[in-house]
């Protein structure tokens, strides 16, 4: 059985209030203890997991707002045999604060990944991990998660969430995270710039031993994703997005601070993979690769074009079209979003006529007016919808990538690398869709300074982020107040 424990703090004011949170020990790492101890906690509880190796055959389900903890992520190992290890969260519904820290991982998912979250959150933090399996991901982000927003009553509210101080090491090339969601609403803020609007990848190392490449960041990470990948080491592997096909792009992400390494060198990979939205790229020390980056338009690229799936190309006079009020598709007034009437349970069918919704504009067509139907579809180099549904300028800003390790640290960075825009003649232009600014012996300009006549003034957002701040791998959190 689980042991409960209660912890008290007294505090030393004129009126007395009593601070305490439940800590439920398994009674050992197997799957059945662990999910018993969770079962049995509450709201802001944390359920302990003491030191052991355990095989898990089924995943542990951590559906309430809780800190599930282990004794670190060296000493309590779990080997997974079955789907995945930890499933967090499940579909259309919302969940407070989560923490899941303090495990090992090895052996093999049969599933998505060794570790499936979905939902909304108003925090989660997943920390201090160790992946060392050869499952085809590390973690999968889901759905509403991924765009960073959850249906709140009558509103969108941000779901906050960090990855920090991860050790995932692999020898297949397979990836550590896929973030895949739904993100129409999120083509409708704007970029948020150093703001907590993001999910946050920072202060880990990804490694990959077996001689062929990873994904650090899934090619699929898209639909409106927003992330900040910041201050973390890579060996052998790649930082890559996603643009629009039959979803829509990544929404923006903020790349800086890393050490990106190919031993031996590469000839044929990119340190960077870029292909829609927009960036801030910065400080990043880079050796070993073909280039550092690689700005891909996917459905100028890839034939065939006008085929259902990710096959479509950048053509406008196609009638293919995407929905830009992806909230009001139920046709039994709930503001959920679908895709097939099976995500309208209860609640009607599935509107996917691209018809109009009380005088609202539900669905857009794909690309610009311009030559060659000039900008794509949410390409790089673009971003906020405007009132009609089209794309804005928001232009990639690059600076301080180089070969020097003072790069990523604030020191020398003299041997710097230009952005790759090849290929592309008439969909990127400098001084448009990026600009590559100077001087570069500055490491973190507040404002970068001024592109397509968009001056940004910039500062990332807190570092070390802030609920890294004050708190250790083994003390329970999320201590819950009341008055006597």
């Amino acid at each position: 059985m689980f042991k409960r424990t209660f912890l008290a703090i007294s505090f030393l004011c004129c009126i007395a209030t009593n601070s305490w949170a439940d800590t439920y020990s398994a009674a050992s790492c197997s799957q059945s203890d662990v999910q018993a101890a969770i079962n049995a906690s509450s709201e802001g509880d944390t359920v302990s997991v003491s030191s052991g190796n355990c095989t898990w055959s089924s995943p542990v389900s951590v559906m309430k707002g809780i800190t599930l903890q282990g004794a670190g992520p060296t000493s309590t190992v779990i080997t997974i045999s079955g789907s995945n290890a930890f499933t967090i969260g499940t579909a259309n519904a919302y969940f407070t604060n989560v923490r899941l820290t303090g495990f090992g991982l090895t052996g093999s998912s049969s599933s998505a990944a060794d570790i499936s979250i979905e939902g909304n959150f108003t925090s989660l933090r997943v920390d201090h991990l160790r992946i060392n399996t050869g499952s085809s991901k590390g973690v999968w982000v889901n759905f509403v998660t991924s765009f960073n927003q959850r249906w709140s009553g009558a509103a969108y509210e941000k779901t906050k969430m960090l990855f920090d101080h991860i050790e995932f090491i692999n020898s297949s090339g397979l990836e550590f995270i896929l973030i895949y969601g739904r993100g129409f609403p999120s083509w409708q803020e704007d970029d948020g710039w150093g703001t907590d609007n993001f999910i946050f990848i920072e202060d880990s190392t990804f490694t990959w031993t077996g001689g062929s490449f990873g994904i650090v960041t899934d090619t699929d990470i898209g639909n409106g994703a927003r992330f900040v990948f910041r201050h973390n080491t890579v060996t052998n592997g790649t930082v890559q997005m996603h643009d629009t096909s039959s979803q829509r792009s990544q929404r923006a992400a903020e790349i800086y601070g890393n050490t990106i390494t190919a031993s031996p060198t590469q000839p044929s990979w990119p340190a960077i993979g870029i292909r829609g939205g927009t960036y801030l790229v910065y400080n990043n020390t880079i050796n070993g690769y073909d280039s550092i980056d690689i700005n891909e338009i996917f459905r100028l690229y890839h034939p065939p074009c006008e085929t259902t799936g990710w096959g479509i190309c950048c053509d406008q006079s196609g009638s293919t079209k995407f929905y830009e009020d992806a909230l009001t598709r139920c046709t039994g007034g709930d503001r959920r979003i679908c895709y097939s009437s099976s995500d309208c349970s209860g609640i009607g069918t599935c509107d996917i006529s691209c018809t109009t919704d009380a005088g609202a504009i539900k669905c857009v067509k794909l690309d610009g007016s311009g030559t060659g139907n000039y900008p794509c579809r949410d390409q790089t180099g673009w971003g906020k919808d405007d009132a009609n549904g089209a794309n804005t300028s928001s232009p990639v800003y690059w600076w301080r990538n180089g070969s020097d390790a003072g790069c990523a640290t604030g020191g020398t960075c003299t041997n710097t690398y230009p952005f790759n825009a090849s290929g592309y003649s008439g969909y990127m232009t400098e001084g448009v869709e990026y600009c590559k600014h100077s001087p570069v012996t500055s490491p973190n300009p507040v404002s970068p300074g001024t592109c397509n006549g968009l001056t940004l003034s910039y500062t990332p957002y807190t570092y070390p982020h802030p609920w890294t701040q004050g708190t250790s791998l083994l003390a329970p959190q999320n201590l819950r107040i009341m008055n006597p």
